[in-house]
């Protein structure tokens, strides 16, 4: 059994920002698809995996406290790639 997650820019956005579609896989088995919205371009890629995986992960919660979250992820995991 394998976990797939496949990221693809739609070729939409601009030079400072990206849109992206992405599809979760258990095997040939469709999870999940989505779309991830105005991506900042000069984050590495790790960041947009964490993104789509918070987007998921969080959709429960209020609009406030996921950008809080994700906010916080992304400052602790730049802090670490350094």
């Amino acid at each position: 059994m394998a976990f797939i997650l496949i990221v693809q820019n739609d070729g939409t956005g601009t030079q400072e920002s990206s849109n992206y579609r992405y599809e979760a896989r258990v095997n040939d088995r469709v999870l999940k698809r989505g779309t991830l919205q105005g991506f900042n371009r000069s984050r590495p890629w790790w960041c947009l995996v964490a993104q789509v995986v918070i987007q998921q992960s969080l959709r429960f919660l209020t609009r406030e406290e996921q950008a809080a979250v994700s906010d916080l992820t992304m400052e602790r995991a730049a802090k670490e790639s350094k």
